[in-house]
């Protein structure tokens, strides 16, 4: 009986050792998925990052674009403004001209 029990006892033995070997590869594991979990984790924040950046350089491009615009029309109006002068100028001077004769 001393046998049998003896190896009984090795095969829970040999078992033991391989549930805690196969418990060691799985905490291994984990831990490898944990880092690649936090190296992903700081990828997609970087990824937010430059997200939120770019979202903030198009804001201020778009700002820029609708200064500029404004700056044009602005100028155009100056310029037919001008036009429009010159206009009245010379018909005021043509007016003034057939006073004179």
């Amino acid at each position: 009986m001393t046998e049998r029990i003896r190896k009984i006892l090795d095969e829970i033995r040999a078992k033991t050792n391989e549930l805690h070997h196969k418990l060691e590869d799985e905490r291994e594991k984990n831990q490898k998925n944990q880092q690649q979990m936090l190296a992903l984790q700081n990828e997609v924040k970087a990824a937010l990052d430059r997200e939120n950046n770019f979202l903030k350089e198009i804001s201020d491009l778009k700002m820029e674009i609708e200064t500029t615009k404004s700056q044009v029309v602005k100028s155009d109006s100056s310029v037919r403004r001008d036009e429009e002068i010159d206009e009245l100028v010379k018909e005021i001077e043509h007016c003034i001209g057939q006073l004179r004769k």
